[in-house]
Protein backbone atom coordinates (compact mmCIF):
# COMPACT_ATOMS: atom_id res chain seq x y z
CA UNK A 1 0.00 0.00 0.00
CA UNK A 2 1.49 3.25 -0.69
CA UNK A 3 1.30 5.97 1.55
CA UNK A 4 -0.99 8.91 0.30
CA UNK A 5 -1.02 12.99 1.52
CA UNK A 6 -4.22 13.00 3.34
CA UNK A 7 -6.05 16.77 3.08
CA UNK A 8 -8.88 16.90 5.88
CA UNK A 9 -12.05 19.75 5.83
CA UNK A 10 -14.57 20.55 8.25
CA UNK A 11 -17.74 18.69 7.51
CA UNK A 12 -19.85 21.99 8.08
CA UNK A 13 -17.87 24.60 6.27
CA UNK A 14 -15.49 22.22 3.89
CA UNK A 15 -13.01 24.29 5.38
CA UNK A 16 -8.95 22.87 5.31
CA UNK A 17 -7.91 22.08 8.96
CA UNK A 18 -5.26 19.72 8.45
CA UNK A 19 -3.23 17.23 6.41
CA UNK A 20 -2.16 13.74 7.60
CA UNK A 21 -0.20 11.30 6.30
CA UNK A 22 -2.27 7.55 5.21
CA UNK A 23 -2.41 3.90 4.01
CA UNK A 24 -5.51 3.18 1.82
CA UNK A 25 -5.29 0.68 -0.74
CA UNK A 26 -7.03 0.84 -4.14
CA UNK A 27 -10.12 -0.52 -3.40
CA UNK A 28 -10.74 1.21 0.08
CA UNK A 29 -12.55 4.96 -0.15
CA UNK A 30 -11.28 7.64 1.71
CA UNK A 31 -13.54 8.43 4.68
CA UNK A 32 -16.04 11.39 4.33
CA UNK A 33 -14.29 15.36 4.38
CA UNK A 34 -10.66 14.23 3.32
CA UNK A 35 -9.32 14.29 0.24
CA UNK A 36 -5.98 13.56 -1.79
CA UNK A 37 -6.21 17.12 -3.73
CA UNK A 38 -3.44 19.89 -2.33
CA UNK A 39 -5.51 22.62 -1.08
CA UNK A 40 -4.52 25.83 -2.83
CA UNK A 41 -2.06 28.46 -0.73
CA UNK A 42 -4.06 30.14 2.20
CA UNK A 43 -4.59 34.15 1.21
CA UNK A 44 -5.85 36.78 3.65
CA UNK A 45 -9.08 37.70 3.50
CA UNK A 46 -10.47 33.93 2.54
CA UNK A 47 -10.61 30.78 3.46
CA UNK A 48 -9.81 27.88 1.59
CA UNK A 49 -12.84 25.50 1.14
CA UNK A 50 -12.88 22.49 -0.70
CA UNK A 51 -15.75 21.89 -3.47
CA UNK A 52 -17.02 18.38 -3.64
CA UNK A 53 -19.02 18.97 -6.30
CA UNK A 54 -15.95 20.28 -8.43
CA UNK A 55 -13.62 18.50 -6.37
CA UNK A 56 -11.38 21.35 -6.09
CA UNK A 57 -10.10 23.53 -3.34
CA UNK A 58 -11.66 27.55 -3.66
CA UNK A 59 -11.15 30.99 -2.34
CA UNK A 60 -14.22 31.91 0.08
CA UNK A 61 -14.81 35.59 1.71
CA UNK A 62 -14.04 35.12 5.51
CA UNK A 63 -15.18 38.39 7.52
CA UNK A 64 -15.47 36.21 10.91
CA UNK A 65 -14.33 38.14 13.77
CA UNK A 66 -15.31 41.17 12.15
CA UNK A 67 -18.16 43.77 12.17
CA UNK A 68 -20.78 44.57 10.06
CA UNK A 69 -24.10 46.51 10.60
CA UNK A 70 -27.72 45.60 9.56
CA UNK A 71 -28.84 48.10 6.97
CA UNK A 72 -32.26 47.77 8.38
CA UNK A 73 -31.51 49.12 11.80
CA UNK A 74 -27.82 50.00 11.98
CA UNK A 75 -27.26 46.92 14.71
CA UNK A 76 -23.74 45.40 14.39
CA UNK A 77 -23.22 42.10 13.67
CA UNK A 78 -20.09 39.71 14.82
CA UNK A 79 -19.64 38.06 11.95
CA UNK A 80 -19.11 33.96 12.52
CA UNK A 81 -19.81 32.79 8.96
CA UNK A 82 -17.46 32.14 5.83
CA UNK A 83 -18.91 33.58 2.32
CA UNK A 84 -20.33 36.71 1.21
CA UNK A 85 -22.52 39.23 3.29
CA UNK A 86 -26.24 39.16 2.39
CA UNK A 87 -27.57 42.83 1.27
CA UNK A 88 -29.11 43.28 4.38
CA UNK A 89 -25.27 43.77 5.79
CA UNK A 90 -22.40 46.38 5.44
CA UNK A 91 -18.49 46.45 6.26
CA UNK A 92 -19.50 50.44 6.68
CA UNK A 93 -20.01 52.11 9.86
CA UNK A 94 -23.57 54.32 10.61
CA UNK A 95 -21.66 58.22 11.58
CA UNK A 96 -24.87 58.85 13.50
CA UNK A 97 -28.22 57.09 15.13
CA UNK A 98 -30.08 59.01 12.01
CA UNK A 99 -28.13 57.31 9.11
CA UNK A 100 -29.99 54.96 6.72
CA UNK A 101 -28.90 53.15 4.21
CA UNK A 102 -29.39 54.14 0.48
CA UNK A 103 -27.78 50.62 -1.33
CA UNK A 104 -24.52 51.57 -1.04
CA UNK A 105 -23.63 54.03 1.68
CA UNK A 106 -25.14 55.52 4.85
CA UNK A 107 -26.11 58.60 4.32
CA UNK A 108 -27.95 61.36 7.17
CA UNK A 109 -31.53 61.31 7.33
CA UNK A 110 -32.30 64.74 8.35
CA UNK A 111 -35.90 64.62 8.76
CA UNK A 112 -35.48 62.23 11.69
CA UNK A 113 -32.82 63.69 12.97
CA UNK A 114 -34.56 67.13 13.24
CA UNK A 115 -37.80 65.15 14.47
CA UNK A 116 -35.37 63.53 17.13
CA UNK A 117 -33.85 67.54 18.48
CA UNK A 118 -37.91 69.07 18.38
CA UNK A 119 -38.78 66.29 21.10
CA UNK A 120 -36.01 66.39 22.84
CA UNK A 121 -36.87 70.56 22.83
CA UNK A 122 -40.17 69.61 23.48
CA UNK A 123 -39.53 67.73 26.76
CA UNK A 124 -36.76 69.92 27.85
CA UNK A 125 -39.38 72.63 27.80
CA UNK A 126 -42.34 70.70 29.60
CA UNK A 127 -39.76 69.87 32.16
CA UNK A 128 -39.27 73.77 33.03
CA UNK A 129 -42.57 74.45 32.64
CA UNK A 130 -43.43 72.03 35.18
CA UNK A 131 -40.52 73.21 37.30
CA UNK A 132 -41.87 76.94 37.30
CA UNK A 133 -45.52 75.68 37.66
CA UNK A 134 -44.27 73.58 41.04
CA UNK A 135 -42.12 76.68 42.29
CA UNK A 136 -45.03 79.68 41.28
CA UNK A 137 -47.78 77.43 43.25
CA UNK A 138 -45.09 77.33 46.39
CA UNK A 139 -44.43 80.65 46.37
CA UNK A 140 -48.59 81.64 45.91
CA UNK A 141 -49.26 79.45 48.71
CA UNK A 142 -45.97 80.86 51.07
CA UNK A 143 -47.77 84.72 50.19
CA UNK A 144 -51.36 83.73 50.57
CA UNK A 145 -51.00 81.94 53.73
CA UNK A 146 -48.91 84.81 55.53
CA UNK A 147 -45.96 82.62 55.33
CA UNK A 148 -43.91 84.71 52.28
CA UNK A 149 -41.96 87.71 52.59
CA UNK A 150 -40.26 90.17 50.17
CA UNK A 151 -38.11 87.74 49.02
CA UNK A 152 -40.78 85.67 47.53
CA UNK A 153 -42.96 88.17 45.93
CA UNK A 154 -39.96 88.62 44.21
CA UNK A 155 -39.23 85.36 43.37
CA UNK A 156 -42.85 84.96 42.49
CA UNK A 157 -42.61 87.42 40.13
CA UNK A 158 -39.43 86.15 38.15
CA UNK A 159 -40.66 82.46 37.88
CA UNK A 160 -43.65 84.04 36.20
CA UNK A 161 -41.70 85.85 33.88
CA UNK A 162 -39.93 82.90 33.05
CA UNK A 163 -42.31 80.66 32.75
CA UNK A 164 -44.20 82.96 30.16
CA UNK A 165 -40.88 82.96 28.31
CA UNK A 166 -40.62 79.08 28.26
CA UNK A 167 -43.93 79.30 27.20
CA UNK A 168 -43.16 81.20 24.03
CA UNK A 169 -40.03 78.69 22.88
CA UNK A 170 -40.51 77.75 19.50
CA UNK A 171 -39.39 74.34 19.46
CA UNK A 172 -39.64 73.52 16.04
CA UNK A 173 -36.91 75.28 15.70
CA UNK A 174 -34.18 72.99 17.28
Amino acid sequence: MPMLKIYNYTSDTHEFISESDGYIDENTQLIPYCTTIPPIEPKKGYAVIFNAESNQWEYQVDYRGHIAYQTENRQQIHIDFIGELPITLTMLEPKTEFDVWNGKKWVLNKTEQKAHWVAQAENEKISRIDEANNTINYLKDALDVGLGDDTDERQLIEWKKYRVLLNRVDTSTA
